[in-house]
């Protein structure tokens, strides 16, 4: 059974993607934050990811929760409860530790509608959509499918032309797949594959 708000997918030469729905993307020492850094001098949730749609569009705000050694964008400290919105990819500083790169991935809409999150110390690459939306594997790496979070499931819903295979079987163009630990998906017109492991 998966997490109703997550799902990790095994792809390429043993790569991770961990696609995370949940409202918030906490980063900490925490095991329940979306993001575990276990440095000792961290928060046990330090930072925070979330959407602020109190402007012209809804963008990626990071908001430090308290910590006591603080939480940096690009350099510029974040005070708690000032939280501050990411122009585009941003380099996020816990402390004086974990440099964890954000990159904020646009809805069709044009409005924000979460982001992919690199962090060296994990091999996972990181992706929130705390909404669902387009899949993406790496910041630059975008499948033709979007990722849906719907009454307890994990849904992938391809675009219509993309021919996929699930376990071998031909699914046509246009498949929607409500996931299961150890599905594997192919794409039969690109060289890719998926397994679900989590």
């Amino acid at each position: 059974m998966l997490q109703a708000h997550a799902v990790e997918f095994r792809w390429g030469a043993d790569r991770h993607t961990r696609i995370c729905g949940a409202p918030r993307f906490r980063i900490g020492r925490a095991p329940d934050a979306e993001l575990v850094v276990p440095t000792a001098n961290l928060s046990r949730h330090h930072a925070e990811l979330r959407l602020d749609a109190s402007g012209e569009r809804t963008r990626v705000v990071v908001d430090d929760l308290g910590s006591k050694v603080g939480t940096f964008v690009d350099g510029e400290c974040v005070a708690a409860g000032e939280p501050i919105a990411l122009p585009g990819p941003a380099d996020l500083g816990l402390g004086s530790h974990a440099a964890i790169r954000v990159t904020p991935v646009r809805g069709a809409d044009g409005h924000d509608a979460g982001a992919v999150v690199v962090w060296p110390g994990d091999p996972r690459t990181h992706v929130w959509l705390p909404q669902g939306g387009r899949l993406w594997l790496t910041p630059e790496l975008e499948v033709p499918a979007v990722v849906l979070f719907d009454r307890g499931y994990v849904v992938l819903d391809f675009r219509s032309g993309i021919h996929v295979e699930l376990d071998g079987r031909d699914l046509g163009g246009g498949a929607s797949i409500e996931l299961l630990r150890g599905d594997r998906i192919a794409l039969r017109d690109a060289p890719l594959k998926l397994e679900v492991v989590g």
